[in-house]
Order: C-alpha cells, then sequence, then structure tokens
C-alpha cells in the first residue's frame, strides 16, 4: 500500500454562509470538512483512540462520530470526495 501525504497551506474561512465565525476553533471546524468534501477522507482529533476498524463508516458518503451523550462532535469525520452536503 503506498502512502501519500500532501501540506497545503491555507487560510481560515472567515464566515459560513454569511454567518461570521468569531472563534479560531470554528474556522478550523469549517476548514476541515471543507477539505474533507474537497477530498475525502478521515479526520480523527490527536487524543481519539481507534479500537475497531473504519472501514464501517466507509457505507456512508459522510459521518460523524457520536459520544456516549446524545450529540454529535467532530472529532472524527468521515466523507468522500463526492459527498453532497
Amino acid at each position: 500500500m503506498q502512502v501519500s501525504l500532501t501540506i497545503v497551506h491555507r487560510s481560515p474561512p472567515e464566515d459560513v454562509h454569511g454567518q461570521r465565525l468569531k472563534h479560531i476553533y470554528h474556522r478550523a471546524d469549517v476548514a476541515k470538512i471543507h477539505i474533507l468534501l474537497q477530498h475525502g477522507g478521515i479526520y480523527l482529533d490527536y487524543d481519539v483512540i481507534v479500537v475497531n476498524s473504519l472501514d464501517p463508516l466507509r457505507l456512508y458518503d459522510a459521518t460523524l462520530g457520536k459520544p456516549m451523550t446524545f450529540s454529535c462532535t467532530n472529532r472524527l469525520i468521515y466523507s468522500v470526495s463526492t459527498c453532497i452536503v
């Protein structure tokens, strides 16, 4: 298996649908989603520990992680590049 890594520097987004993003971590979240929608892939926060295969996520065009509480999280994001939001 050949692994390829490309580092792309970009400015963080300033807004989403006209709504200004005040905090840098919100800008980072939006940038992650934009990159995944453009290129596809899996994003994991540095403190996520994977104990099972992520292959079942590939059955869907996009997936967000779900913690044990009632919410969604961006600690794990999967998307194919052809996903329509």
